[in-house]
């Protein structure tokens, strides 16, 4: 009969297994982005505005800072001072202007915005619905209220340009022209949306005002405006 040699397998020790390459990975990649929130800021400060939007990509961390008002209206205050610039084709885009880097620029060097190529300018980027065709009606510690009509029915839009995210608010019961007004409450530390709805004459229409705090996606009827919008001498400018 043959023997069998049995060989018995030895063990390696722990000392014996190459670390985990992706626990290496994973650990370096933690320590750098444990950062406190102040050295982030000045590193968003220091970037290009068009870039923001992808540094929202690179961790959860960064997501949720670039989305938190409390962080952007800080970061917006430290940030260039931009023009907001819609061409004028059908799409009507928008486009935001920086005024360092275009200061020795002729402003009619921006006529024709789909065309320019020019560093100075940043292309908004996010929701289509929100951007294309959109009219700003207001606008609060960098936030955009974008009103768009197209394609109906009308909606109202509460854009970041520095993240491209984009919230929409529900569309109220209003067959009506109004004005639409966008703010910051420091008392409530809310951003609320106010519409002035203004009707053809009549016995029966009033002018009403609805008010809505973003976030809670409804819409508060605070009654009759008690004068008129429109012609009133008192409305012109501030009182």
């Amino acid at each position: 009969m043959k023997k069998t040699k049995v060989s018995h397998s030895h063990q390696a020790s722990n000392t014996d297994i190459p670390p985990n390459q992706e626990d290496e990975e994973e650990h370096e990649k933690a320590h750098i982005l444990q950062l406190p929130n102040r050295t982030v800021l000045e590193f968003f400060c220091k970037i290009p505005t068009k870039w923001l939007a992808q540094c929202k990509c690179v961790c959860k961390s960064w997501r949720r800072l670039l989305s938190d008002p409390h962080f952007t209206k800080t970061l917006f205050s430290r940030t260039p001072t931009y023009l907001l610039l819609r061409d004028t084709c059908y799409l009507r885009r928008l486009v935001m202007l920086d005024f360092e880097k275009a200061s020795s620029r002729k402003m009619s060097d921006f006529y024709d915005l789909p065309k320019t190529e020019d560093d100075s300018l940043t292309k908004l980027s996010g929701d289509p619905n929100a951007l294309i065709s959109g009219e700003v009606v207001g606008s609060c510690n960098g936030f955009l209220c974008i009103y768009n009509d197209w394609p109906n029915p009308w909606r109202l839009y509460i854009f970041n340009p520095i993240t491209g995210e984009s919230l929409t608010l529900p569309t109220p019961e209003m067959k009506c022209s109004f004005f639409c007004g966008f703010g910051y409450s420091p008392i409530s530390d809310v951003y609320k949306v106010v519409l002035f709805k203004y009707p053809s004459e009549g016995p029966n229409n009033k002018r009403e005002v609805k008010v809505m705090t973003v976030g809670s996606g409804i819409w508060r009827s605070i009654g009759d405006l008690g004068f008129n919008i429109l012609s009133d001498p008192d409305t012109n400018g501030v009182s």
